[in-house]
């Protein structure tokens, strides 16, 4: 059985020029270019910065917090969304 050792968490900053999202996702840039996929914009405006989480063995949920925590703070820009 695979399974993280903790909850996954992740913070997002989003306005009009870019996002920002801290995570500790196991793949920034594949991450990255789902982000970019989901909102419709390009890759160069969405930065993608790796937190050090909790250990994991196999898949996380770290991508699925990102989405969310961007989603949210996309609804209220300026204000950072949390995961």
């Amino acid at each position: 059985m695979h399974a993280s050792v903790a909850p996954s968490a992740a913070m997002a900053l989003y306005d009009d020029q870019e996002i920002r999202v801290w995570t500790h996702s196991q793949g920034v840039y594949p991450l990255r270019h789902a982000l970019a996929d989901v909102l419709d914009i390009e890759e160069k405006r969405i930065h993608v910065v790796h937190v050090p989480g909790a250990g994991c063995y196999g898949h996380n949920g770290a991508d699925d917090a990102a989405l969310d925590a961007v989603l949210a703070a996309r609804a209220l820009p300026g204000n950072p969304g949390f995961f």
